[in-house]
């Protein structure tokens, strides 16, 4: 895991990424869903760089995370302190190298 710090729109919020390697591909599924042992009220599958993009954010604790796949590797972005909105905003600057 890495330690994270992230500016956006007249705001900074930390967090951390999580990279996993995965041999099989993962399918996303629409719907509440459980991560991080967090239920997410909010959820969002987007299109950014080419890539399926899952956007959740709970609105208890206020707390989002971004997970996509690229070269059979899961990144999960956890970020506290953080909207919906926000969340989709970071998201958006994802791009592949």
């Amino acid at each position: 895991d890495y330690n994270i710090t992230f500016s956006i729109t007249n705001a900074q919020k930390s967090g951390r990424v999580s990279i996993i390697n995965r041999e099989l591909q993962t399918d996303f599924l629409v719907g509440k869903i459980s991560v991080y042992n967090n239920d997410y009220d909010n959820m969002e599958q987007l299109k950014i760089a080419g890539m399926d993009v899952l956007v959740f954010q709970s609105t208890d604790t206020y707390v989002a995370v971004i997970t996509y796949i690229y070269n059979d590797k899961e990144y999960s972005i956890k970020i506290d302190n953080c909207s919906f909105d926000e969340a989709k905003e970071i998201a958006f600057t994802i791009e592949r190298v």
